[in-house]
């Protein structure tokens, strides 16, 4: 007897999005502005521009004032702390040379307090906060420095805390924990366009753009911020990744193992044009955990894959199929029992999951006791490696051409309005 399993994969489609400022509506009277112990001052209250957008901050049970005046540039709400991550409170202090702005002072530092869905800070209840910085802010929950302003909401399970920021400091808050401070100078301007077109891709999160973890990219803001990642940022300021002129959907990962994966092996109902397979001999994948072997009997193998209907013990284990656009990532996983049953597993990324692997891309060696799996790559294989492109950047190679091997077919263009 055959069954066909389609493991359960989720897949991230491609699409455009309009980032939408976060306006709080006024909620009644005005109150008084906050006894807090911190150094502060009147100082910077602004008039509101009566024709532009604007985000109201503080609200102090209603409070009108001050008006902040939105943002002209493009800019990214990225997830900081939310849901089982949002804390019950939070401080937010302005480094040596910066002052806070908030409710029309100015401090040093500000803390808040999550009570009975409100947020406290000063002995006085606010709805919603918006905390802006004439520097950057530390933020207590993760002890890093940011630019641009926070907003601040009350959550289910905490104080919900997005940094709001321009693209261009979005994408320099990425560089480094995604791709460190050693790269090639080629392949660090690539990066910096994949970075940037992945938050045209993006499909929102809770009232925000993009977390800030590896779900969306890694965000740290300026901690370890590096000059010439900021470098290679500029210089490609505005530039994103198209195809037939829509932003596409710039996949990377770490390693490979010289081949990549196409999208259509990799997750189920895709096949994108441009994430097709291609090979690079020199991709240095056994740095970075991208060359490992696991060993799995058959006890472990039936426990693992029970979850997807195997009811009998796994007797024996295939791929019956690589990746269907060529290369070396495996695509279906035959699995038979000792009832002799045979299961096949389908998409490279639910392969490895199910066996607990670092990727598709393996190949088996039988013992007595069950297998020993012989891995390349570290991830999902499909777009863009990151240890590939930058030895591609070491090989000569210029970023558009580290960007048009990874992407066959797509074109560098400007980012859209937002």
């Amino acid at each position: 007897m055959k069954k066909y399993l389609y493991a359960a994969a989720s897949l991230i489609i491609a699409a455009s999005m309009l980032i939408v400022p976060v306006v709080y509506a006024d909620r009644g009277e005005t109150a008084s502005e906050p006894e807090v112990s911190e150094e502060q001052s009147s100082a910077g209250e602004e008039e509101a521009d009566p024709d532009s957008d604007c985000i109201i901050a503080g609200f102090p049970g209603g409070s009108s004032k001050p008006v902040i005046p939105a943002v002209k540039e493009t800019v990214v709400d990225v997830g900081l702390c939310y849901g089982k991550s949002a804390p019950q409170e939070i401080t937010l202090s302005a480094p040596e040379g910066s002052m806070l702005y908030f409710d029309g002072s100015v401090y040093r530092t500000l803390s808040f307090t999550l009570r009975d869905g409100k947020l406290v800070c000063g002995g006085r209840e606010y709805y919603g906060a918006t905390v802006r910085s004439t520097g950057t802010t530390v933020l207590s929950a993760t002890g890093y420095e940011y630019d641009g302003k926070f907003i601040l909401s009350c959550g289910e399970q905490g104080i919900t805390v997005v940094n709001r920021v321009t693209l261009e400091e979005y994408v320099k808050g990425v560089m480094s924990p995604e791709i460190g401070t050693k790269c090639s100078y080629e392949s660090r301007k690539a990066f910096a366009i994949i970075a940037r077109t992945l938050v045209f891709s993006k499909t929102g999160h809770r009232g925000f753009d993009v977390c800030a973890t590896s779900d969306c990219q890694v965000y740290n803001g300026r901690h370890d911020a590096d000059a010439e990642n900021d470098r290679a940022v500029d210089e490609t300021a505005g530039l994103i990744l198209t195809y037939m002129d829509k932003p596409c959907l710039a996949c990377y990962g770490s390693s490979q193992g010289q081949w990549s994966c196409s999208s259509a092996a990799a997750w189920v109902g895709s096949d994108i044009p441009y994430l097709r397979c291609v090979y690079y001999e020199n991709e240095p994948y056994t740095t970075y955990g991208g060359e490992w072997d696991a060993a799995r009997s058959w006890t472990q193998l039936s426990e693992r894959l029970g979850k997807y209907t195997v009811t009998g013990t796994v007797t024996d284990i295939t791929v019956a199929e690589r990746d269907p656009h060529g290369g070396s990532y495996a695509y279906v996983l035959r699995i038979t029992d000792s009832g002799d049953n045979v299961y096949d597993l389908y998409y490279a990324s639910s392969i490895a999951s199910s066996l607990g692997v670092r990727s598709g891309n393996f190949t088996i060696e039988y013992t007595d006791t069950g297998v020993i799996l012989h891995g390349k790559g570290n991830g999902h294989g499909v777009g863009y490696s990151q240890v590939g492109g930058n030895a591609m950047g070491c090989d000569g190679y210029s970023f558009d051409e580290i960007l048009a091997f990874y992407y066959p077919g797509t074109e560098i263009d400007t980012a859209p309005a937002k």
